[in-house]
């Protein structure tokens, strides 16, 4: 079980970032400031749960902008059961190699939330795109990312 609450150098370990990025977090209004002030200051438990959920969506190469417009309004269960939700998701294609299905972003900048798959297309380049059109247009698809690679691997 873990603790309720946790100073900053505990919380960056337990995180797996830098202080550096908890600040950094709460200046960008992804996480709300320590409990307390100066040396009596303190992290919770929903500043952990935060901090992994930003991770996750990094990971989803969501931009900070996109996980605050997430984020900020969710309670602290809102954020666990995002966390949850978010690492049990399962590679929705069926028809791309697994090593095409990496990433998953859920974009709610429109209002209605769009989920984003990325693919690495190899040399530093991926294609993101939505995952409807997995199911929508898989044939072209399948064309987009065998042209790109071809051009890419044909490229120096």
């Amino acid at each position: 079980m873990q603790k309720e609450t946790y100073r900053i150098g505990e919380l960056a370990q337990l995180a797996d970032v830098t202080r550096r990025t908890v600040h950094y977090y709460i200046n960008k209004g992804l996480i709300p400031p320590a409990k307390g002030t100066g040396v009596n200051s303190y992290y919770t438990t929903d500043h952990l749960s935060r901090i992994r959920l930003i991770r996750e969506l990094q990971e989803s190469y969501l931009p900070l902008e996109e996980i605050r417009k997430i984020i900020v309004p969710l309670d602290p269960e809102g954020v666990v059961h995002y966390l949850e939700q978010h690492k049990r998701k399962p590679p929705a294609e069926k028809n791309l190699p697994a090593r095409e299905q990496p990433g998953e972003i859920d974009a709610r900048s429109s209002g209605a939330p769009v989920l984003y798959k990325r693919i690495d297309l190899g040399k530093e380049i991926e294609l993101h795109f939505p995952a409807e059109l997995i199911e929508k247009k898989p044939s072209l698809l399948r064309s987009l990312i065998d042209s790109a690679r071809r051009i890419i691997s044909s490229s120096r």
